[in-house]
């Protein structure tokens, strides 16, 4: 399936393109979800964005598949995509979504790698990720069609029929589907996704806490402001027109892409980098330099 030319520049640059995917899923994830934020909503898992198990799974798949390519140019490892390709059909991922990641993943190559990706070498590669797309999407549509359903319609209003108390700290819900049709067959060893609306969290703390400070003021930021709190402003964090008090020491807690684009923010805006504190959501690999 790899042709023999790709198959000699991949071999010759796997070493470095995988001792610098670390990195570059990093960059990666950064500026997709800079740019496209609403693929953090339902898509990927938060918190194995903070802990950088994400990052380290798409690093180790890549690396994985262009090795098994290596090892049998003539045959497509899709054994090697079957848990993800499952992954994928349960959170909706489509065909047209390949397509971004492939624009975001090769610029942040292009960013890492620099001159060594040559037109020949990100066309190797270019044949390596497409190559692991189409098995994807092809395991992916064949999921979708054995479950009856619209590729990325995967989602179905469920009503909360019964809540049983079973330990202290362990409920069981008995749901129903909303719309009056069964449900779907249960398969052995088989997981559900779920995703609800959350009612806007911490909002009632902040505020409690805020009004225990002297000349506090809380401002909210929210990707769909509701009508329970008419002066949040919408949309990711932006600090134009925010009057920040001279000489205040700012604490930053989130995901690193947040904290990047925030610091970011605040050191433009005057803010000296020795008066920026952060931490982190899950392990630490995030150094920031004194000015950046």
């Amino acid at each position: 399936m790899l042709s023999t030319e790709s198959a000699a520049l991949v071999r010759a640059t796997l070493p470095a393109v995988a001792g610098a995917l670390d990195e570059i899923t990093t960059r990666f994830y950064g500026a997709m979800f800079r740019d496209r934020p609403e693929l953090l909503d339902g898509m990927f898992n938060r918190g194995n964005q903070a802990s950088g198990a994400q990052r380290r799974a798409l690093a180790g798949s890549i690396a994985g598949f262009a090795t098994a390519l290596l090892e049998d140019p003539d045959t497509r490892p899709d054994a090697l995509l079957a848990r993800i390709a499952h992954r994928h059909t349960a959170v909706g991922v489509t065909d047209d979504q390949y397509t971004i990641v492939h624009k975001y993943l090769f610029a942040a190559i292009a960013e890492v790698l620099g001159d060594a990706v040559t037109p020949q070498v990100a066309a190797a590669w270019d044949e390596v990720c497409w190559l692991m797309a189409g098995a994807l999407i092809a395991q992916e549509a064949r999921l979708y069609q054995d479950a009856g359903l619209e590729p990325g319609q995967i989602w179905r209003q469920w009503t909360v029929i019964e809540r049983r108390t079973e330990t202290p700290d362990t409920v069981s819900l008995l749901l129903r589907p909303a719309d009056g049709q069964p449900a779907p067959r249960a398969r052995a060893g088989q997981y559900v996704s779920v995703r609800l609306r959350m009612p806007h969290a911490l909002r009632t703390e902040t505020r409690e806490l805020a009004g225990q400070l002297p000349n506090a003021r809380a401002v909210f930021w929210y990707e769909r402001p509701g009508a329970e709190e008419p002066h949040a402003r919408g949309g990711l964090m932006n600090l134009d027109g925010i009057q920040l008090p001279d000489g205040a020491t700012v604490f930053l807690c989130g995901p690193l892409p947040f904290m990047r684009d925030v610091r970011g923010q605040l050191l433009r805006a005057g803010v000296p980098a020795r008066h920026i504190r952060y931490e982190v959501f899950g392990p630490d690999l995030w150094l920031p330099g004194p000015t950046a």
